[in-house]
């Protein structure tokens, strides 16, 4: 069945999200397919709580450098999701951030909250109201895969990394933690994993170089 007529027969999320501000369509587009659309906004929910609290913190601490990047990736992740007014506010105060323009950041931070908030709530809502039998799987199983495939997958992690796409990073870490690998690539996957989720880019990489040391040993 073609994709978007499978999405067009979800009449319901179509139009809760559009009153959202989330344009599925988009979302689709991205991700390919509507289970694994469904998967992106269960993660975006997910890391949402934390990234307000780190958003506020940030500007109470005048961490301007941490902010920008967390705002990169937001930025990065709504516009997957297909929340692209979202993601436009989030570019803006990237920029700013970018330009050392801390009084932007100062002026618009209130109104890019309670943007996020008001999103990522409605997101969470339908989420737990319409989405729990549309197909997506809370729990992956393990799966064979080639070398060629981990390869790509490594090498899509890498640029994810240095370039501060931890939404997409995050994404393929939690794809990869279904590859049969051993043991100890799970166990750096997943300090991976905790890292991207702590914004701590440079604690990701790092673990990163171990993953890579330990599947060429494969």
């Amino acid at each position: 069945m073609d994709k978007m007529i499978k999405l067009k027969e979800n009449n319901i999320l179509v139009s809760e999200l559009h009153n959202l501000g989330v344009d599925a369509e988009i979302g689709l587009k991205y991700c390919g397919d509507l289970d694994f659309y469904i998967e992106v906004l269960r993660i975006s929910v997910e890391s949402y709580k934390e990234r307000k609290t780190a958003l506020a913190l940030h500007v109470g601490e005048k961490d301007f450098k941490a902010y920008t990047i967390l705002v990169h990736s937001i930025k990065s992740g709504a516009a997957n999701i297909g929340a692209m007014e979202l993601s436009s506010l989030a570019q803006k105060l990237e920029e700013a951030g970018k330009r050392n323009d801390y009084g932007y950041i100062m002026d618009n931070h209130d109104f890019f909250l309670q943007r996020y908030i008001y999103t990522m709530e409605g997101i969470t809502e339908i989420i737990g109201l319409k989405l729990s039998d549309c197909g997506a799987n809370d729990i992956k199983e393990e799966r064979q895969v080639s070398l060629d495939e981990i390869k790509n997958s490594i090498e899509d992690l890498d640029y994810c990394l240095q370039e501060l796409e931890l939404d997409r990073a995050q994404e393929l870490v939690d794809e990869m933690l279904t590859y049969m690998v051993a043991a100890e690539a799970k166990d750096a996957l997943k300090s991976i994993k905790a890292a991207i989720e702590h914004f701590n880019v440079e604690g990701a990489k790092e673990k990163y170089g171990i993953l890579v040391n330990l599947l060429a040993l494969m």
